[in-house]
């Protein structure tokens, strides 16, 4: 059988009608299904207690990429530079994390998510790293990487001449 990983969604608009949605990115669930997964796509609960039945029938939670965790989770004050922040999506996403830690369950974190486990086990981060650690590698040079910017993404073998990257890096980018 199969085995069923959850991921957390987040909420947004619609782009063209504005209606509310919970979403996430789909190459996720394309690569779980590559190496013989199904994606269970979580909404965020207004009632995190009912969570516990639903995470009785998945075999392990991915937490993906995104936003900012609030920084007075690990006891920060913000930084001037800190990205955006979902505090909705940061009380539901660490509840999981802590449930599924408690149990045992197999987890993957993803950028933003390996920062969640992080917090979640009573870690800090750097709100800025290239400010607060100067000379470290920034997470997306999008001067390098100009279809970072909200341009369309080009094929992956032209990526690949543009980045120099292997096309079987790039499927999780």
């Amino acid at each position: 059988m199969r085995p069923l990983i959850g991921i957390p969604c987040h909420e947004d608009f619609r782009q063209h009608s504005g209606r509310p949605i919970y979403c996430n990115n789909r190459t996720y669930t394309h690569a779980l299904e590559s190496v013989g997964g199904i994606a269970v796509l979580i909404p965020i609960f207004n009632d995190l207690t009912s969570l516990e039945s639903l995470l009785r029938r998945v075999d392990g939670l991915l937490f993906s990429g995104g936003g900012d965790v609030e920084p007075g989770r690990y006891n920060e004050e913000p930084h001037p530079l800190l990205g955006e922040l979902d505090l909705r999506l940061d009380e539901f996403e660490l509840t999981l994390a802590r449930w599924a830690l408690k149990e045992n369950m197999p987890i993957l974190g993803v950028c933003r998510g390996m920062q969640l486990l992080n917090v979640a086990l009573g870690g800090s981060l750097y709100q800025d790293v290239e400010k607060q650690r100067p000379g470290s590698m920034q997470h997306c040079k999008r001067d390098r990487l100009p279809f970072c910017n909200g341009s369309p993404m080009p094929s992956r073998r032209n990526l690949y001449q543009r980045t120099g990257m292997r096309p079987s890096l790039l499927r999780l980018c």
